[in-house]
C-alpha cells in the first residue's frame, strides 16, 4: 500500500515537471516569435508567413497595438487584428522571401515575358533574336557592359576612349563587340535599350480602346496593314506593316509632332523605345 502511494506520488511528481516544461517551452516558443514578428515590422514590413502546428502555412498581415504589442491583422480591416501573443498553435513566423526586388532576377523575368510576347505574334524578329541574346549573357554581365561603356576619361581623345571602351567591355562579355569594316564595336543596342525595359498596354481613348484594340488584333492575325490615329490625351497613332512584320505605336503631344514612341509586342502590348 505505501509502496502504491510512493509509485503515485513519483508519478504526479513527474507529470508536474512535464507540465513546467512543456509551459516553459512554450512561452520560449512565444517569445522567440514576438521577437521575430517585432524584428519584421521593425523593418518596416507588413506580410508574413506563419507555420502552425499541424504544418500548414499562411500568408498574414502584420500590425502593432498602441503599445507596440504586434497583431495578425483581420482580413480586409485596417484596425483590427488578433493579438500574436494569444496564437499558441503558431510555431513559426518568417518574412516573406522578395525574390521580385532583387533587380536580376526581375529583369530575367520580364524578358522572358517580351521573348514570349513576340514569338507568340511573330513581330520583331530582330528585337526578339535581341533580347533572346541579352537573356543569353545575363542582367549582371549587361550592367558591367553598360557601367564600363558609359565611363570617359576627360582626357582620352575620342578615339582612345572608345578604343578603351571596346577593350574593356570585350573583358566583361566577348558577345558583346561585334564587327564592321574591319574595326570593332561595342553592340550598343543590347546594353543601351534591354537594362532599362518599359512596356505598356496601348490606349486609345475610353471610346475608341475595345474597338481599335480589336481592328488591331484582326490586322495582326489576318496579317494586312493598318495606319490609323486618334485623339485620347495625347495624338495617339498606331502603324502596322504586314511585309515587314513590324508595328509602331506613338503617343505624341497634341498637334505637336514630339512624344514617346514605342514597338509594337502584340495586340495590347508595347516596348518604350524612345521619347523625341
Amino acid at each position: 500500500m505505501n509502496q502504491t502511494i510512493e509509485q503515485t506520488n513519483q508519478t504526479t511528481s513527474k507529470t508536474k515537471e512535464q507540465i513546467l516544461l512543456d509551459w516553459q517551452e512554450k512561452q520560449r516558443l512565444s517569445n522567440l516569435i514576438l521577437s521575430k514578428a517585432t524584428e519584421i515590422l521593425d523593418k518596416g514590413e507588413r506580410k508574413a508567413v506563419v507555420t502552425y502546428a499541424n504544418e500548414t502555412q499562411k500568408i498574414v498581415r502584420l500590425g502593432r497595438t498602441g503599445d507596440g504589442d504586434p497583431l495578425i491583422m483581420l482580413q480586409g480591416s485596417h484596425h483590427k487584428g488578433t493579438y500574436l501573443a494569444n496564437s499558441t498553435d503558431i510555431t513559426d513566423i518568417r518574412p516573406i522571401k522578395k525574390r521580385d526586388t532583387d533587380p536580376a532576377i526581375k529583369w530575367e523575368k520580364q524578358v522572358k515575358k517580351l521573348v514570349k510576347m513576340l514569338e507568340t505574334s511573330g513581330l520583331w524578329g530582330n528585337v526578339l533574336a535581341e533580347l533572346q541574346q541579352a537573356l543569353r549573357i545575363g542582367y549582371d554581365t549587361l550592367k558591367k557592359a553598360y557601367d564600363a561603356e558609359r565611363q570617359h576619361n576627360a582626357s582620352d581623345s575620342y578615339e582612345v576612349a572608345k578604343a578603351k571602351k571596346v577593350e574593356q567591355v570585350r573583358a566583361i562579355c566577348p558577345q558583346l563587340i561585334v564587327r564592321r569594316d574591319g574595326k570593332d564595336y561595342i553592340d550598343t543596342s543590347i546594353i543601351w535599350h534591354y537594362l532599362d525595359l518599359r512596356v505598356k498596354k496601348m490606349y486609345f481613348g475610353k471610346y475608341e480602346n475595345a474597338r481599335r484594340l480589336a481592328e488591331i488584333t484582326t490586322a495582326l492575325r489576318n496579317n494586312t496593314g493598318r495606319v490609323f490615329q486618334v485623339t485620347a490625351g495625347y495624338d495617339v497613332s498606331f502603324q502596322y506593316n504586314p511585309e515587314l512584320r513590324k508595328a509602331w505605336y506613338s503617343e505624341e503631344y497634341r498637334n505637336c509632332g514630339n512624344g514617346y514612341y514605342w514597338l509594337v509586342l502584340n495586340n495590347t502590348h508595347a516596348l518604350f523605345c524612345e521619347k523625341d
